[in-house]
Protein backbone atom coordinates (compact mmCIF):
# COMPACT_ATOMS: atom_id res chain seq x y z
CA UNK A 1 0.00 0.00 0.00
CA UNK A 2 2.55 2.27 1.01
CA UNK A 3 4.43 1.70 -2.77
CA UNK A 4 1.73 2.64 -4.59
CA UNK A 5 1.20 5.78 -2.67
CA UNK A 6 4.76 6.55 -3.05
CA UNK A 7 4.37 5.90 -6.96
CA UNK A 8 0.92 7.83 -6.93
CA UNK A 9 2.51 10.98 -5.33
CA UNK A 10 5.29 10.38 -7.45
CA UNK A 11 3.17 10.27 -10.54
CA UNK A 12 1.07 13.38 -9.34
CA UNK A 13 4.48 15.48 -8.95
CA UNK A 14 5.14 14.43 -12.35
CA UNK A 15 1.76 15.82 -13.90
CA UNK A 16 2.10 18.81 -11.83
CA UNK A 17 5.55 19.69 -13.29
CA UNK A 18 4.69 18.55 -16.30
CA UNK A 19 1.08 21.00 -16.06
CA UNK A 20 3.50 23.77 -14.87
CA UNK A 21 5.96 23.13 -18.14
CA UNK A 22 3.00 23.26 -20.23
CA UNK A 23 1.60 26.13 -18.95
CA UNK A 24 4.77 28.05 -19.16
CA UNK A 25 5.31 27.16 -23.24
CA UNK A 26 1.81 27.71 -23.99
CA UNK A 27 2.12 31.41 -22.02
CA UNK A 28 5.64 32.24 -24.08
CA UNK A 29 3.83 30.86 -27.47
CA UNK A 30 0.91 33.37 -26.71
CA UNK A 31 3.69 36.13 -26.09
CA UNK A 32 5.39 35.24 -29.16
CA UNK A 33 2.07 35.53 -31.00
CA UNK A 34 1.25 38.81 -30.28
CA UNK A 35 3.29 41.61 -31.13
CA UNK A 36 4.30 44.31 -28.30
CA UNK A 37 2.33 47.72 -28.48
CA UNK A 38 5.31 50.10 -30.42
CA UNK A 39 5.19 53.30 -28.16
CA UNK A 40 3.84 55.71 -29.72
CA UNK A 41 6.88 58.09 -31.37
CA UNK A 42 5.85 61.79 -30.72
CA UNK A 43 4.34 63.22 -33.99
CA UNK A 44 7.08 64.91 -35.66
CA UNK A 45 6.60 69.10 -35.63
CA UNK A 46 7.22 71.20 -38.55
CA UNK A 47 8.10 74.57 -38.31
CA UNK A 48 6.90 76.81 -40.77
CA UNK A 49 9.29 79.81 -42.31
CA UNK A 50 7.36 81.91 -40.48
CA UNK A 51 7.42 80.77 -37.23
CA UNK A 52 10.80 80.04 -37.94
CA UNK A 53 11.34 83.55 -38.60
CA UNK A 54 9.39 85.16 -35.64
CA UNK A 55 11.57 82.88 -33.50
CA UNK A 56 14.60 83.96 -34.60
CA UNK A 57 13.46 87.73 -34.59
CA UNK A 58 12.39 86.87 -30.40
CA UNK A 59 15.92 85.62 -30.29
CA UNK A 60 17.79 88.55 -31.58
CA UNK A 61 15.54 91.15 -30.01
CA UNK A 62 16.84 90.05 -26.28
CA UNK A 63 20.01 90.13 -27.24
CA UNK A 64 22.59 93.04 -27.06
CA UNK A 65 23.83 94.95 -29.89
CA UNK A 66 26.90 93.13 -30.46
CA UNK A 67 25.68 89.53 -29.72
CA UNK A 68 22.74 89.98 -31.93
CA UNK A 69 25.52 90.90 -34.84
CA UNK A 70 27.31 87.74 -34.07
CA UNK A 71 24.19 85.96 -34.17
CA UNK A 72 23.65 87.40 -37.84
CA UNK A 73 26.97 86.50 -38.92
CA UNK A 74 26.80 83.13 -37.27
CA UNK A 75 23.50 82.44 -38.92
CA UNK A 76 25.22 83.41 -42.22
CA UNK A 77 28.86 80.66 -41.22
CA UNK A 78 25.67 77.99 -40.94
CA UNK A 79 24.61 78.61 -43.77
CA UNK A 80 28.13 78.11 -45.65
CA UNK A 81 28.74 74.82 -43.11
CA UNK A 82 25.20 73.38 -44.47
CA UNK A 83 25.91 74.89 -48.14
CA UNK A 84 22.68 76.73 -47.55
CA UNK A 85 23.74 79.47 -50.17
CA UNK A 86 20.33 80.74 -51.35
CA UNK A 87 19.70 81.74 -48.23
CA UNK A 88 22.56 83.41 -47.81
CA UNK A 89 22.72 85.24 -51.35
CA UNK A 90 19.32 86.67 -50.49
CA UNK A 91 20.94 88.77 -47.92
CA UNK A 92 23.81 90.00 -49.71
CA UNK A 93 23.69 93.99 -50.06
CA UNK A 94 22.74 94.44 -53.99
CA UNK A 95 25.69 97.08 -54.78
CA UNK A 96 27.91 94.36 -53.34
CA UNK A 97 26.20 91.19 -55.54
CA UNK A 98 26.53 93.39 -58.73
CA UNK A 99 30.24 94.03 -58.23
CA UNK A 100 31.23 90.27 -57.06
CA UNK A 101 28.79 88.17 -57.74
CA UNK A 102 25.61 88.71 -60.69
CA UNK A 103 24.45 85.57 -59.75
CA UNK A 104 23.32 82.74 -57.49
CA UNK A 105 25.78 80.05 -58.90
CA UNK A 106 29.32 82.29 -58.73
CA UNK A 107 28.48 82.86 -55.41
CA UNK A 108 28.06 79.24 -55.02
CA UNK A 109 31.51 78.63 -56.54
CA UNK A 110 33.04 80.92 -54.49
CA UNK A 111 31.57 79.49 -51.12
CA UNK A 112 33.13 76.06 -52.10
CA UNK A 113 36.03 77.12 -53.21
CA UNK A 114 36.67 79.63 -50.23
CA UNK A 115 35.03 77.64 -47.26
CA UNK A 116 35.06 74.19 -45.92
CA UNK A 117 31.97 72.34 -44.51
CA UNK A 118 33.24 73.19 -41.11
CA UNK A 119 34.54 76.39 -39.75
CA UNK A 120 35.37 78.08 -36.89
CA UNK A 121 34.98 81.85 -36.69
CA UNK A 122 36.91 83.95 -34.31
CA UNK A 123 35.64 87.61 -33.58
CA UNK A 124 38.41 90.03 -34.17
CA UNK A 125 36.98 93.12 -33.62
CA UNK A 126 33.33 94.59 -34.11
CA UNK A 127 33.03 98.47 -34.64
CA UNK A 128 29.87 100.32 -35.27
CA UNK A 129 29.50 103.52 -37.96
CA UNK A 130 25.55 104.27 -37.54
CA UNK A 131 24.04 101.62 -39.47
CA UNK A 132 26.74 99.90 -40.33
CA UNK A 133 28.71 97.23 -38.78
CA UNK A 134 32.18 95.98 -39.25
CA UNK A 135 33.20 92.82 -38.18
CA UNK A 136 37.01 92.26 -38.46
CA UNK A 137 36.75 87.95 -38.30
CA UNK A 138 39.37 85.06 -38.49
CA UNK A 139 37.48 82.51 -40.36
CA UNK A 140 39.53 78.33 -39.85
CA UNK A 141 38.29 76.15 -41.85
CA UNK A 142 38.36 72.93 -40.46
CA UNK A 143 38.27 69.69 -42.39
CA UNK A 144 39.21 69.41 -45.83
CA UNK A 145 41.01 73.03 -46.07
CA UNK A 146 42.57 73.42 -42.96
CA UNK A 147 43.81 76.90 -43.29
CA UNK A 148 42.70 80.60 -42.04
CA UNK A 149 40.97 83.60 -43.75
CA UNK A 150 40.90 87.06 -42.30
CA UNK A 151 37.67 88.44 -43.64
CA UNK A 152 36.57 91.86 -43.12
CA UNK A 153 32.07 91.61 -43.04
CA UNK A 154 29.52 94.63 -43.20
CA UNK A 155 26.60 94.27 -42.01
CA UNK A 156 24.10 97.01 -42.64
CA UNK A 157 20.52 96.96 -40.28
CA UNK A 158 17.67 98.39 -41.23
CA UNK A 159 15.74 96.68 -38.05
CA UNK A 160 16.17 93.82 -36.24
CA UNK A 161 16.41 90.85 -38.22
CA UNK A 162 16.49 92.98 -41.66
CA UNK A 163 19.76 93.20 -42.75
CA UNK A 164 21.98 92.65 -45.66
CA UNK A 165 25.82 92.25 -45.61
CA UNK A 166 29.02 92.15 -48.05
CA UNK A 167 32.39 91.02 -47.11
CA UNK A 168 35.88 91.25 -48.45
CA UNK A 169 36.21 88.59 -51.21
CA UNK A 170 39.08 86.58 -50.71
Amino acid sequence: MKKNKKKSQKRLKRLIIFCIILIITLLIIIISLFPKKQEEQPAVQTVTEEEKAKEEKNTARILPEKKRIEYYIGNYMKNIENRDCKKNYEILAEKFKQNYFQTYEKYTQYVNKTYSKLIKVQYNDIQRQGNYYILDLTITNLGEFEDEINQKFVIYEDALMDYKLSFQVK
